[in-house]
C-alpha cells in the first residue's frame, strides 16, 4: 500500500536510529519517550522491534559523541537515567569519550560515586579507572563516597590505578595494584604522596599487595607510620587479613616473631616494672626500628608504630615486661 510504513528491525534499525542521532535530526533522549514526536515516529518505522532497539543505537551514538556526553553530564535527569542502568553504565565505562565527559563534571561524578550500580561498572573497566585516575575531581569524589571507595578498594585493578593516579602517575601504565607494588618508581612516588599513602592504608587489597612485595614495603615502611589509624581500621574490617594478639618480651633480651611473613604488627600495650626500655624493629629488616617505649611502671597504651613482615623486639634493662602486638596476617 502506498504510504504504508514497513516495520524494520535488528541492525538496520540500530543503524538508522544512530544515523539520525549522529546527524542531529533527533534528540537521542526523546527516543526513549514513547509519547514524544521522535519516539512516535521511530515506533512507526521500527515497528514491533522498537522496544528492543530504542535505547541501543541512541546510547551508542551518545557515548561516541563528546558533545552529547557533555550534555548528558550536565543534565541531572540524563545522568540519573544512565546511572540507574547497568547496561548504560557499562557502555559509558567502556568509552574514554564518555568517561572524560563524566569526570569533567563534579556533579556528574558525585552522582556516579554515590551509585553502587555505576561504580561497579566503573571499577570493572580499566578504561574508566584510567579516566578516574587522571582527574583530581573524580578521585576526590570516589574517596569521599563510602559506596565508591568500598567498590574501588576491593578491586586490585581499580585500586592500583587509583593509587597510581593519587601518586601523580599514569594509571594506564599499571594493570593493577600488584604492578604498582612491583615498581620502585611507582612505590617511591606513592610513599611521597599523602593521598596515595592514605589510599593504600585504606585498602586491604592494596596492603595485601604491598606486604607481599619487597619493592613496595621497602619503599613505604617509614611513611606508613603516619597512617596507622587508617590502616588499623582497614585491617579490622577486612577479610583479607586474620588477626591475633601476642605478648612479646620478658625484660632484657631479644625476641623475634613472624620474621619475613606477610604480616603487619601493631603494638597496642606495654607492661614494665620501670626497668626496661623496649625497641621494636621491622621483620623484613631488623636494623629498622618503628617504635621505642621507654621504661615505665605498669601498663600503658602504645598508640604509634606499624611493623611490616614480622617483628624483632629488644629489651634493655632488667627483668619483667612485654609489648602486646595485634598481628594481622594476609590470608
Amino acid at each position: 500500500m502506498v504510504g504504508e510504513l514497513i516495520p524494520i528491525g535488528g541492525k538496520l534499525s540500530d543503524a538508522l536510529v544512530a544515523g539520525w542521532v549522529g546527524a542531529g535530526f533527533i534528540d537521542p533522549f526523546s527516543v526513549a519517550d514513547n509519547n514524544g514526536i521522535a519516539g512516535k515516529f521511530l515506533r512507526a518505522i521500527i515497528g514491533p522491534n522498537f522496544e528492543a532497539h530504542k535505547d541501543i543505537a541512541s546510547m551508542n551514538a551518545v557515548i561516541a559523541s563528546a558533545t552529547a556526553m557533555n550534555a548528558v553530564a550536565a543534565s541531572a535527569t540524563a545522568m540519573n537515567a544512565v546511572i540507574a542502568s547497568a547496561t548504560a553504565m557499562n557502555a559509558v565505562a567502556a568509552s574514554a569519550t564518555a568517561m572524560n565527559a563524566v569526570i569533567a563534571s563534579a556533579t556528574a561524578m558525585n552522582a556516579v560515586a554515590a551509585s553502587a550500580t555505576a561504580m561497579n561498572a566503573v571499577a570493572a573497566s580499566a578504561t574508566a579507572m584510567n579516566a578516574v585516575a587522571a582527574s583530581a575531581t573524580a578521585m576526590n569524589a570516589v574517596a569521599a563516597s563510602a559506596t565508591a571507595w568500598d567498590i574501588v578498594s576491593a578491586s586490585s585493578m581499580a585500586v592500583g590505578k587509583f593509587v597510581a593516579g593519587r601518586a601523580g602517575l599514569a594509571a594506564s601504565s599499571y594493570a593493577d595494584m600488584n604492578a604498582v607494588a612491583a615498581s620502585a618508581t611507582a612505590m617511591n612516588a606513592v610513599a611521597a604522596s599523602a593521598t596515595a599513602m592514605n589510599a593504600v592504608a585504606a585498602s586491604a587489597t592494596a596492603m595485601n599487595a604491598v606486604i607481599a612485595s619487597a619493592t613496595a614495603y621497602t619503599a613505604i615502611y617509614s611513611s606508613i607510620q603516619n597512617y596507622r589509624n587508617v590502616l588499623v581500621n582497614t585491617l579490622n574490617s577486612s577479610n583479607k587479613f586474620s588477626r591475633t594478639s601476642i605478648n612479646l618480651g620478658n625484660g632484657a633480651g631479644t625476641w623475634d616473631h613472624g620474621i619475613n611473613t606477610s604480616s603487619i604488627y601493631i603494638p597496642v600495650l606495654c607492661n614494665d616494672d620501670n626497668d626496661t626500655d623496649y625497641t621494636a624493629y621491622h621483620g623484613f629488616d631488623t636494623s629498622k626500628s618503628f617504635i621505642t617505649v621507654p621504661r615505665h611502671s605498669g601498663s600503658i597504651t602504645v598508640a604509634a608504630g606499624v611493623g611490616l613482615r614480622g617483628v624483632r623486639l629488644t629489651g634493655v634493662g632488667n627483668t619483667i615486661g612485654f609489648i602486646t602486638f595485634d598481628v594481622y596476617t594476609a590470608v
